[in-house]
Parts: C-alpha cells; structure tokens; sequence
C-alpha cells in the first residue's frame, strides 16, 4: 500500500468524542466530494475504511447512510432525496436554494473542530507522497471556489499552500516537509508523522553520505591527476639531464614520487620517514615541474 493510503487507514482509526468534532470531520468529507449538485452527492474512493467512517458518521450526526457502489478496486458513495437536504441543511451548503462552496466558519470554530474538518478534507480529497521519493502533499477539487477558500482556509493556519490547475481539478498543495509534517500531526496521523520524518532522517543522512564520498572520489581524482602531471615532468627530467644532476633533496622527492605514483603527499610524507615535510615535498614536487617545463 501506499504512504497515503497507510495515513488515511490510521486516521481511520481515531474515536473522536465530541459531537462538534464528529460534524466538523463529516463536513470536511463531505464537501470535497467528487460530485456536489443540489440534487445528488457522489463521493468515490479506493479505501474502504473511508467508506466505512464516512457512514459512520452521518450515522452518528445525522441518523442516515449513503448507498455504497463497489467496483474493481473503488466504492461510489451516493445521497439524493431527503437524505440530501438534510445533510446540506445541517452543512450550511444549500443556502436559499444556492450551493455555498467556502469553508464554513461555523463549523470550524473550535481548534478539535478545525483539526477534524482538515482530516476529513484529506480523507476524501487528499494525497501525500512517499517521503522516500519526494515532499508533496495535496488536497484537490473540481471546483474553483472551494479550492480558493481552502486555500485561504489553510494559509491562515500558517501552512504555506499554493493552487495550480490539473486537469479538471483545482489543486491546494505544499511541498514543503515540515509543513506536511506539521498537517500529518495536526490531523493525527501520528504514525505517519514519525515514519515521515524517520524517512527524511534516512534520505538526508544518504545524501550526507553521498556528497562525502562524492568529495573523496572527486578528490582522489584530483590527487591522480597531479601525481600524472609530476610523473611526466621527472621523466622528462630524467631522459634530459638526469636525476643525478639535482640537488639531493629534489633527486629524493623525484625518485619517492616515481615509485608510489598512486600515493598522497600525505602517505608519500609518510614513507619518507619524516625526511620531507608535507609543504616542503609539494615545493619540490612543484620545482620538478617547473624544471620539466624550462627543460621542454
């Protein structure tokens, strides 16, 4: 299963025990339905649990159930009739006959009731990536003005959402992992939360550990391509006047250099058994080369 389905099964889960809380979450799922007409509301989704909790609830608040279609691997829940009007009617949608889409300030009024009114949004219309893969999470529409006023909704609440257009939906999404990580826990999906940051943990430690050894490769190369360079230049030396012909230091470092080819300043220093100082074998090293070049 998915990340995102993983936290809509825990936020299944949660027994919420005011009656407030119950309709807030209610309303949250009710009003990011796939389908809201004033003579039909039709809800679909892949996860039964939601099925469930969703019934669950108008049960609890409202005394009625939705007709539930199944089919390969999704449920259609559906309302008409008097079911419907009563629903909107304790809903605040149907307001003289017209659809209000905008987040009810009534139904959100209390801090549990708003938490429970984003579980509900996201139970219907949300998703959440992988944080293995990537930071995204979203909740969608296909209605413009409820997206706007979601939107507006959340950024009072310090989540930094923007919308785009995808498709036929409007999309209030953020990507940024200590806001999701804020929202997973603010809805409680407590679970998710900590898998979530445990995930990011691991992804940063990886790339920590990536660019660590990306620097070590990038400086073993680094350390190959100069000891070529000097390599050349005691040969040229070698074949123009002979190493015998230096002074006894540089004859040193010429010939210490020539049989560890592969080997660092720092392990060539070391083998020279304290003779040569790091800065004084690169300064001979580098004097080599400058003879081969005068030499060529």
């Amino acid at each position: 299963m998915s990340f995102s389905f993983d936290t809509k099964c825990e936020l299944c889960d949660i027994k919420l025990k005011n009656d407030c809380c119950r309709l807030a979450q209610l309303y949250g799922m009710i009003l990011f339905a796939q389908n809201i007409g004033s003579d039909a509301l039709k809800i679909t989704t892949e996860n039964v649990l939601v099925v469930n909790k969703l019934n669950e609830l108008s049960d609890s608040v409202l005394g009625i159930y939705f007709n539930v279609d199944e089919t390969v691997n999704l449920y259609t829940l559906e309302i008409d009739g008097e079911r419907l009007k009563k629903l909107y009617d304790v809903m605040y949608i149907d307001v003289n006959g017209k659809i209000d889409l905008t987040v009810s300030g009534a139904l959100t009024e209390n801090d549990c009731c708003v938490d429970a009114f984003l579980r509900g949004a996201f139970l219907i219309g949300g998703y959440t990536s992988n944080p293995e893969n990537s930071y995204h999470f979203e909740i969608s529409t296909p209605y413009y003005t409820l997206a706007k006023s979601m939107r507006d909704f959340m950024l009072r609440l310090d989540f930094p959402v923007k919308t785009v257009v995808r498709k036929s939906n409007y999309i209030v999404y953020m990507k940024d992992s200590e806001s999701i990580e804020k929202f997973l826990y603010r809805v409680g999906a407590k679970a998710s939360t900590f898998s979530f940051i445990d995930s990011k943990i691991q992804k940063e430690m990886n790339n920590y550990s990536n660019r660590v050894n990306n620097t070590k490769l990038h400086n073993i190369e680094k350390t190959l391509n100069k000891s070529v360079e000097q390599v050349k230049a005691i040969n040229i030396i070698s074949d123009k006047i002979g190493l015998d012909s230096l002074e006894s230091d540089l004859a040193y470092a010429a010939r210490l250099r020539l049989e560890n080819p592969d080997k660092s300043l720092n392990e060539l220093v070391q083998i020279s058994h304290g003779r040569l100082s790091r800065s004084g074998l690169n300064r001979r090293l580098n004097k080599l080369t400058d003879i081969a070049s005068k030499l060529n």
